[in-house]
Protein backbone atom coordinates (compact mmCIF):
# COMPACT_ATOMS: atom_id res chain seq x y z
CA UNK A 1 0.00 0.00 0.00
CA UNK A 2 3.11 2.11 0.72
CA UNK A 3 4.17 1.73 -2.51
CA UNK A 4 1.05 2.72 -4.11
CA UNK A 5 0.51 6.13 -1.79
CA UNK A 6 4.44 7.00 -2.86
CA UNK A 7 3.40 6.66 -6.31
CA UNK A 8 -0.11 8.51 -6.25
CA UNK A 9 2.78 11.45 -4.49
CA UNK A 10 5.09 11.11 -7.30
CA UNK A 11 1.85 11.76 -9.84
CA UNK A 12 0.57 14.85 -7.68
CA UNK A 13 3.99 16.30 -7.51
CA UNK A 14 4.50 16.49 -11.18
CA UNK A 15 0.98 17.92 -11.43
CA UNK A 16 -0.02 15.22 -13.98
CA UNK A 17 1.63 17.21 -16.63
CA UNK A 18 1.95 15.89 -20.54
CA UNK A 19 3.17 12.52 -19.30
CA UNK A 20 2.70 9.68 -16.98
CA UNK A 21 4.95 8.31 -14.29
CA UNK A 22 7.41 6.16 -16.08
CA UNK A 23 9.12 3.40 -15.02
CA UNK A 24 12.74 5.06 -14.70
CA UNK A 25 10.86 8.10 -12.92
CA UNK A 26 10.44 5.24 -10.09
CA UNK A 27 14.05 3.89 -10.29
CA UNK A 28 14.91 6.91 -9.83
CA UNK A 29 12.80 7.79 -6.73
CA UNK A 30 13.58 4.69 -4.92
CA UNK A 31 17.40 4.12 -5.60
CA UNK A 32 18.28 8.12 -5.81
CA UNK A 33 16.46 8.20 -2.43
CA UNK A 34 18.63 5.74 -0.74
CA UNK A 35 21.95 6.77 -2.18
CA UNK A 36 21.40 10.31 -1.04
CA UNK A 37 20.72 9.34 2.41
CA UNK A 38 24.06 8.08 2.25
CA UNK A 39 25.66 10.91 0.43
CA UNK A 40 25.04 12.71 3.77
CA UNK A 41 26.43 10.51 5.70
CA UNK A 42 29.46 10.36 3.83
CA UNK A 43 30.27 13.20 5.42
CA UNK A 44 31.40 11.63 7.75
CA UNK A 45 34.18 9.77 6.62
CA UNK A 46 32.72 6.97 7.44
CA UNK A 47 33.26 4.13 5.18
CA UNK A 48 30.05 1.55 5.80
CA UNK A 49 27.95 4.65 3.76
CA UNK A 50 30.58 4.56 0.99
CA UNK A 51 30.75 1.13 0.30
CA UNK A 52 26.90 1.65 0.45
CA UNK A 53 26.63 4.15 -1.82
CA UNK A 54 28.77 2.35 -4.53
CA UNK A 55 26.71 -0.95 -4.35
CA UNK A 56 23.34 1.07 -4.79
CA UNK A 57 25.40 2.31 -7.77
CA UNK A 58 25.60 -0.47 -9.37
CA UNK A 59 23.00 -2.59 -8.18
CA UNK A 60 21.05 1.15 -9.68
CA UNK A 61 22.99 0.34 -13.64
CA UNK A 62 21.28 -3.27 -13.64
CA UNK A 63 18.25 -2.24 -12.67
CA UNK A 64 17.99 0.20 -14.98
CA UNK A 65 19.15 -2.43 -17.45
CA UNK A 66 16.47 -4.77 -16.29
CA UNK A 67 13.50 -1.66 -16.91
CA UNK A 68 14.85 -1.65 -20.34
CA UNK A 69 14.11 -5.32 -21.09
CA UNK A 70 10.62 -5.08 -19.13
CA UNK A 71 9.74 -2.13 -21.28
CA UNK A 72 9.93 -4.04 -24.32
CA UNK A 73 7.38 -6.70 -23.04
CA UNK A 74 4.05 -5.37 -23.50
CA UNK A 75 2.19 -7.69 -21.00
CA UNK A 76 4.30 -5.95 -18.40
CA UNK A 77 3.08 -2.82 -18.69
CA UNK A 78 -0.68 -3.82 -17.46
CA UNK A 79 1.11 -3.61 -14.13
CA UNK A 80 1.58 -0.75 -11.81
CA UNK A 81 5.39 1.01 -12.98
CA UNK A 82 6.06 1.34 -9.29
CA UNK A 83 5.17 -2.83 -7.93
CA UNK A 84 7.29 -3.54 -11.07
CA UNK A 85 10.36 -1.59 -10.58
CA UNK A 86 10.16 -2.59 -6.73
CA UNK A 87 10.43 -5.97 -8.06
CA UNK A 88 13.35 -5.39 -10.40
CA UNK A 89 14.81 -3.34 -7.77
CA UNK A 90 14.94 -6.32 -5.13
CA UNK A 91 15.79 -8.80 -8.44
CA UNK A 92 19.02 -6.38 -8.96
CA UNK A 93 20.01 -6.80 -5.23
CA UNK A 94 19.80 -10.10 -4.94
CA UNK A 95 21.22 -11.22 -8.17
CA UNK A 96 24.32 -8.69 -7.46
CA UNK A 97 24.77 -10.35 -4.24
CA UNK A 98 24.86 -13.54 -6.35
CA UNK A 99 27.69 -12.38 -8.44
CA UNK A 100 29.66 -10.50 -5.62
CA UNK A 101 29.62 -13.97 -3.37
CA UNK A 102 30.79 -15.71 -6.68
CA UNK A 103 33.66 -13.73 -7.55
CA UNK A 104 34.59 -13.49 -4.15
CA UNK A 105 34.70 -17.66 -3.28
Amino acid sequence: MDIILREHAIRWSCDNENEVTTHFDFVMFYLKTWKLACQNKIGDKDKLYYATYKFLCDVEMVAYDYIKSLLIDVESLRFSPSLSVAAIVSASIEIYLMILSKQNS
